[in-house]
């Protein structure tokens, strides 16, 4: 029974600093919903990939054109990093799998291939997958590139 409780209490703070973070960008559980938003206990987070810290975490699928997800996901880890307290340096926020080619972020509930058709209609780019999904909450056509850093593909020659 303890670990059960135990593990009802991890879920339960995943979700509560799951909650936080989207509100920070205007967001709120129905739309996580729609965006197939996952929070993730430690155990979880760790369990979907071995290279993944062991800490809360938001899993952000990834949607093709037509809102199908592509298998492509990053996490984005949520709470306090544990032992930086005081260091220079910013813990890492986002992971995603190791090896895997960083995508396109189209927010879900979106209709992409509609804007698409639309040449004159200003498409957005930015740093972010929740900060583009507030954008479009917003009536802004805009796609969210996950971070600076997951763009740096030249082994593996891909080009945007």
């Amino acid at each position: 029974m303890a670990a059960e409780q135990r593990a009802a209490s991890a879920a339960a703070e995943a979700n509560r600093l799951g909650m936080e973070r989207l509100a920070e960008s205007n967001l709120n559980g129905d739309e996580a919903k729609i965006l197939g938003l996952k929070f993730l206990t430690s155990a979880q987070t760790r369990k979907l990939c071995g290279a993944f810290k062991d800490r809360p975490s938001m899993q952000i699928p990834y949607m093709d054109p037509d809102g199908k997800p592509t298998g492509f996901y990053r996490v984005r880890y949520l709470g306090k990093a544990e032992g930086m307290e005081g260091a220079t340096e910013k813990p890492q926020r986002y992971a995603q799998p190791p090896d895997t080619r960083p995508e396109l972020y189209l927010p879900a509930g979106v209709p992409w291939r509609e804007i698409q058709k639309q040449i004159e209609m200003p498409l957005w780019i930015t740093e972010g997958e929740i900060k583009a999904a507030s954008a479009c909450k917003l009536g802004i056509a805009c796609i969210g590139l996950g971070g600076v850093y997951s763009w740096r593909s030249a082994k593996q020659g891909q080009i945007l």
